[in-house]
């Protein structure tokens, strides 16, 4: 990979032979390979989100931190469903 500046911004370039080495490389890729690594990028994502929450909001509560991640990891709509349906099922 290669640094090109446009501008203000640092660029990758990315070139043809490593492109298409990772395109071959994905497409060996197992459904359940694909699964592990999706929820192991969510799983990381929350690791970042968790702690900046309680930055802004110190005395949240954990079932509203819980929310907020929610809120902040999901798409709109996909949260709201969420968060109804554990509304639904009471507080765990």
């Amino acid at each position: 990979m290669q640094w090109s500046r446009r501008g203000e911004a640092i660029v990758a370039v990315r070139e043809e032979q490593t492109e298409r080495l990772g395109v071959q490389l994905y497409r060996r890729v197992t459904p359940r390979q694909s699964i592990l690594v999706a929820a192991g990028m969510f799983e990381d994502g929350i690791t970042v989100v968790r702690p900046s929450i309680p930055d802004r909001h110190p005395d949240i509560s954990p079932e509203k931190l819980r929310a907020r991640i929610r809120q902040r990891m999901l798409p709109r709509g996909l949260a709201e469903q969420a968060t109804a349906a554990r509304d639904e099922d009471g507080p765990q």
